[in-house]
C-alpha cells in the first residue's frame, strides 16, 4: 500500500510511472504490505488464471521468493493501488531497509523506504529483483513485470556476482 502522496503519469520509457506527490525525506516509509491493497498469489493460483486475467497479473505483479522461510515463501505480489506503477531502476530511490532481522522475507514485514531524499514530481523507482534475486519465480515459467530484466544480460551478471560473493563468504 502506498503511504505517501503520489500520482501516475507518462514515464521516460513511453509507459506509465509513479511520481512523488510530495517531497519525501530519506528513510521515510513509502510502501508497506497490506493485504487489502496487495494480494499474495501462490504459484498454483498464477497457473489457474484465464488468459485475460493472466495478462493483468503478468503486467502488474512483482515476484517474491525466499528459501530461508519454513515453508519457503514463493509467489507474486499483485498490487491494486498506484504502487503497481513503480518502474525498475538499477539505482532505485526506494527499496527495502532491514527493519527486521534481515533473515527472511516474511510477507507481513515487507516495506519500502526512501533510499535518499526524493523531490516532488520525481519518478519513484525500485529494483524489481530485490524480492527474488535468484529468479526463482521466472525459472518456474512465470512471467511478471520483471521478466524483461531477467532476459537482460546485466541482470544475469549481477545474479552471478551475488552467487560468487555468497559462495566465497
Amino acid at each position: 500500500m502506498l503511504v505517501i502522496k503520489g500520482y501516475t503519469g507518462p514515464d521516460s520509457y513511453g509507459g506509465t510511472g509513479l511520481f512523488a506527490g510530495e517531497d519525501i525525506p530519506k528513510g521515510a516509509l513509502v510502501w508497506k504490505y497490506d493485504p487489502s491493497f496487495t494480494r499474495f498469489l501462490t504459484v498454483k493460483q498464477y497457473f489457474s488464471f484465464q488468459p485475460e486475467e493472466l495478462q493483468h497479473v503478468q503486467r502488474y505483479s512483482y515476484p517474491i521468493a525466499t528459501l530461508d522461510e519454513s515453508p519457503p515463501l514463493i509467489g507474486l505480489l499483485l498490487c491494486a493501488d498506484m504502487s503497481r506503477f513503480f518502474n525498475h531502476s538499477d539505482a532505485p530511490n526506494i527499496g527495502r531497509v532491514d527493519d527486521h532481522d534481515g533473515s527472511s522475507l516474511n510477507i507481513s514485514l515487507q516495506s519500502d523506504y526512501a533510499l535518499r531524499d526524493i523531490a516532488y514530481g520525481e519518478e519513484l523507482t525500485c529494483d524489481y529483483m530485490q524480492w527474488d534475486p535468484f529468479n526463482i519465480i521466472h525459472s518456474l515459467g512465470i512471467v511478471t513485470g520483471n521478466s524483461f530484466l531477467i532476459n537482460n544480460h546485466s541482470v544475469e551478471f549481477r545474479r552471478r556476482d551475488s552467487l560468487m560473493l555468497t559462495e566465497s563468504s
